[in-house]
């Protein structure tokens, strides 16, 4: 889908410039936002060195895009890009509780870069296995690295009662079994479609023109 731009001067330069990260369709893509970051620093790097290396040079000094730029794109930036910058994005006093504990000293990624800048460890060298704790609104959803149980509504949105209660709590070890159950339903409808009729439909759609389309193997 081309390189991303968000590290593009135009953006890091112009105060006005509302960008941040996210992650697309989970089906595809990892929901990590420190890969997202690491993935756009990375490629941002890999496209502006890529013209120099062409003219038979080699890229000196400074290197396109900096950490901080991309942690920041992944935190107060994105508060800024919804308007809720006053309410979540970063640590202080009246925000939202959003807050994100890694564990350096038990990662072998994060051990030694975590000693020279924490920021550099997080967006380059950690892993979703070295959160130890996920805090949403003040709420513990992960926690010693484990996800927390989940109080859970059935379609209708109605609280499933569980003991007399409105409430069901399912632990994670249930959810993966709920998720696997999706798959393989969803599974079984894709197998009574047809595959070419979805292209055919996909590709009208978004008014593709199928002469610019190549075999990319």
């Amino acid at each position: 889908m081309s390189y991303p731009v968000a590290l593009h001067p135009a953006f890091t330069q112009v105060p006005k410039a509302n960008v941040s990260l996210g992650v697309d369709c989970h089906s595809s893509n990892p929901s990590s936002i420190p890969l997202q970051a690491r993935a756009l620093l990375h490629l941002t790097r890999v496209e502006h060195n890529a013209r120099i290396l062409a003219e038979d040079k080699f890229p000196a000094g400074k290197v396109r895009g900096t950490t901080e730029a991309a942690f920041n794109l992944a935190t107060i930036r994105g508060g800024r890009c919804l308007g809720l910058d006053d309410e979540t994005g970063s640590i202080s006093k009246g925000k939202k509780a959003d807050i994100i504990v890694f564990d350096t000293q038990g990662s072998v990624g994060m051990l030694g870069p975590a000693e020279y800048d924490p920021v550099v460890a997080v967006v380059r060298f950690s892993e979703a296995a070295d959160v130890e704790y996920v805090i949403v609104d003040g709420v513990v959803r992960k926690r010693g690295g484990k996800l927390v149980d989940v109080s859970v509504s059935d379609t209708s949105g109605e609280s499933l009662s569980v003991e007399g209660n409105n409430k069901k709590t399912m632990s994670w070890s249930e959810i993966a079994q709920e998720v696997r159950r999706s798959y393989r339903e969803v599974q079984t409808r894709i197998d009574g479609l047809s595959i070419e009729q979805g292209r055919r439909t996909l590709l009208a759609t978004f008014r593709t023109d199928v002469t610019k389309l190549v075999d990319a193997s």
